[in-house]
Parts: structure tokens; sequence; C-alpha cells
């Protein structure tokens, strides 16, 4: 197996993540980080340049800290709660993964598109009550999407 060190914090935006880089991701020397982020400023209205600015930022100072890690970025998922902002959901996501995808010893890991039913849209029955938050089976197909990745 692999050990796996989680430092994510609830509620927290790319911004945050930034902010809080000498106490989260400094102290450790992984092979691997990768980062969720995105949905948080989904739910603030952020707008797609903005996001895809904080994101960038975050991206390159992981990169400066750690400059022999491998970096994922995770897409973010579509939560049945925030159906009306999905097509602002796919856009940051396909932002993302370009962007991602641009860049040295990084990747992109979809969660998104294997959360949506074959309509496309989000598949409840992946979500807790609230309809944001992934119940088991959400972060089953996290857990497979990830270990693509972790090999």
């Amino acid at each position: 197996g692999c050990n796996v060190i989680r430092r994510g914090v609830s509620g927290t935006k790319a911004i945050d993540l930034y902010n809080y880089r000498d106490l989260l991701i400094a102290p450790f020397n992984p092979k691997r980080i990768i980062i969720y982020e995105g949905d948080n400023e989904i739910g603030f209205k952020w707008e797609v340049d903005e996001m895809m600015d904080a994101m960038k930022r975050l991206f390159f100072e992981v990169r400066r800290m750690k400059p022999e890690a491998e970096i994922y970025m995770v897409s973010i998922k579509p939560s049945p709660v925030r159906v009306k902002n999905l097509a602002k959901i796919q856009k940051v996501n396909n932002l993302i993964k370009e962007f991602v995808e641009s860049q040295p010893n990084a990747g992109y890991i979809d969660i998104h598109t294997p959360m949506l039913d074959a309509d496309g849209n989000p598949r409840p029955e992946l979500f807790l009550k609230d309809g944001l938050h992934p119940a088991k089976e959400g972060y089953d197909i996290w857990r497979e999407q990830f270990g693509k990745v972790i090999k």
C-alpha cells in the first residue's frame, strides 16, 4: 500500500490552502500531492477566471515548494444541490484539466464524469441527504479514480 497523509480542511477554497501552505504542505515530503479545491468557490459564486487564478497560484506555489512531487488536481464534483451551476463547474473542470495537463509532472483526476448519470445529471444516490457531500458510494468512485494515479 501507500502512506496517505490527509490534510483536507472542510470549507476551504484554493486561496485558503495557499494561505495555510506552511502548515498543510511545507512539513511533508510527499511523492504525490492531490488537490481538491473549487467546490466552495462555486458555493460562494466566484467567477471562473477568479477561480482559475487562485488554482494556478496554488499550483505554482506547491510546485515551488515541492519541485519533485507529482501534483494532481481533481475535478469539482457534480453535487445535486449545485445542479444550476453544472455548466460553470464543467467549464472550470475543463480549464483545470487543460492547465494541469500542460504542466510537467502533473495530472488531472476526473471524479465528475463518473458521478453523472447517462443524461449528464448528478446521481443523487452518490450523495448524502444534503445533496452536497458524497455518501460512501460517492467516495468509492473517488477512491477508484484516485487509485488510477496512485497505482
